[in-house]
């Protein structure tokens, strides 16, 4: 009978303290009260700090280096040679001349975390300006800051750039993408409120309406999305990219899917193309 092996892969840049991370939490009392059983930590680098083997062999942890980078490979051939309850796997983000695309490479690290942990940050009040794009990035990932003692704490949970206790929420195009993030996580926040804003409308992917947005840029050029909700418009002639002033009553749909946000058009003009298309995630 195949063995079932979860496999934590731990990745970042160069220097980031990813090998102090993983075995700093092999060897707490808490991880192994909940994680029973054999560790194996197969690692694609070797960095500044070594894993002390002696240390870890007394959490019943083994360390294997490989230079190649063929994840899925490496995986089974550690299960199948140690046999072990779960996985940790340190692998650097540097590799393959990564330094040529860096922010699109952090952006595809972050995409698919469950947990991101930033470290070396003297001050969480610091990453601030990075809440709206890393939530765009990954809606779901927790977000963590290292403090220089060791600890974590949750971040990005810093006040929204505009008021959403008001009646009428006007929004500006720098705060359209940290307004789009919340409308994501709290659409019963924004239930019957009047949201009027300059956004550029598209045709859903399924030709089946239209959606209200804008482009935003979360790491570099080559990584433009459109973010929008979708409209809801009676005897109002829209065409596909055209940009608009909108003014909408903003309801709350739930399906199978989950809740999302719809805007009931009460009013909208067509404008010219702003000078930027795009909008920047950073604060």
């Amino acid at each position: 009978m195949e063995k079932n092996v979860k496999a934590h892969i731990v990745t970042g840049f160069i220097e980031a303290g990813k090998t102090t991370y993983i075995q700093s939490l092999i060897t707490r009392d808490f991880f192994h009260k909940r994680e029973a059983g054999k560790t194996l930590i197969l690692a694609f680098e070797s960095g500044q700090v070594d894993y002390d083997k002696e240390l870890l062999s007394e959490y019943k942890t083994k360390v294997v280096f490989r230079e190649d980078e063929d994840i899925r490979e490496f995986i089974n051939a550690g299960i199948k040679d140690h046999d072990p309850d779960r996985i940790f796997v340190e692998y650097n983000a540097m590799t393959k001349g990564y330094y040529r695309n860096m922010p699109q490479k952090m952006r595809d690290m972050i995409a698919v975390a469950d947990p991101v942990i930033i470290n070396r940050a003297k001050e969480k009040e610091a990453l601030d300006i990075y809440a709206t794009l890393f939530r765009i990035m990954n809606t779901k990932a927790l977000f963590l800051w290292e403090s220089p003692m060791g600890y974590h704490e949750k971040i990005f949970g810093n006040p929204l750039p505009f008021d959403p206790s008001v009646n009428e929420i006007v929004l500006s195009d720098k705060d359209f993408p940290a307004w789009y993030v919340d409308v994501l996580e709290f659409p019963g926040n924004y239930e019957g409120k009047i949201i009027d804003a300059h956004l550029q409308v598209k045709e859903k992917p399924d030709r089946d309406g239209f959606m209200a947005g804008r482009m935003v840029m979360t790491c570099c050029m080559n990584d433009i999305s459109f973010l929008g909700v979708e409209i809801a418009a009676k005897d109002i002639n829209i065409q596909n990219d055209m940009f608009v002033h909108i003014k909408a009553k903003a309801r709350v749909r739930e399906n199978y899917a989950g809740k999302r946000l719809i805007l009931d058009v009460i009013d909208m003009e067509a404008e010219p193309y702003p000078k930027d298309i795009a909008l920047s995630a950073l604060r």
